[in-house]
């Protein structure tokens, strides 16, 4: 059984995450007269930390505890990429499924 994501090179396999991006620029796609910017993020909440998993170096942007968020202690950050179609998107879920 696959997560969210499913599995990417397989349009029969593919998670909701990449259905729905696909639902999105397919969307987009149709009205071209609308302008718009697109950005991806990839965080990952695991044992009571979230993780930004297209962070450049985990060194740089170490995990933070949920708890301490969820008490307004402590801020999450997170990378939020540009992207410009599906295939960006895709290839960004690979880059923070390699960071897990």
């Amino acid at each position: 059984m696959f997560g969210g994501e499913g599995f990417l090179a397989n349009d029969d396999l593919r998670g909701v995450v990449p259905r729905c991006l696909k639902d999105f620029w397919t969307s987009a796609t149709i009205q071209p007269s609308t302008a718009f910017s697109a950005s991806l993020s990839m965080v990952e909440i695991y044992c009571g930390e979230v993780r930004d998993l297209l962070a450049d170096t985990p060194e740089t942007n170490p995990p933070a505890s949920i708890a301490k968020y969820m008490m307004g202690s402590e801020t999450v950050s997170y990378r939020m990429v540009p992207v410009e179609g599906l295939q960006d998107c895709f290839d960004l879920i690979n880059v923070g499924y390699r960071s897990r």
